[in-house]
């Protein structure tokens, strides 16, 4: 394959809220969600239902930025 070809194939990835290969969107905690779902999940209001499965989801994401475990605050 040449170069030409290759400029011309999107990069797409797989985003956590819709699982669809999407080519557009943002990081978070280095997981991919697409531009449509970040849109909905910003404009959807707590007492819709599609809110828990967002939340749902997002609870995938690593809840540690250092990539070690979680462990209990001391006091």
């Amino acid at each position: 394959m040449n170069y030409a070809m290759n400029k011309e194939l999107p990069l797409l990835k797989d985003c956590l809220i819709c699982s669809k290969a999407k080519k557009e969107g943002i990081y978070v905690l280095g997981t991919f969600i697409c531009e449509e779902c970040e849109a909905q999940m910003v404009r959807t209001d707590t007492g819709d239902h599609r809110y828990a499965i967002y939340v749902d989801r997002l609870k995938m994401l690593k809840p540690d930025l250092q990539g070690g475990e979680e462990r209990p605050v001391q006091k």
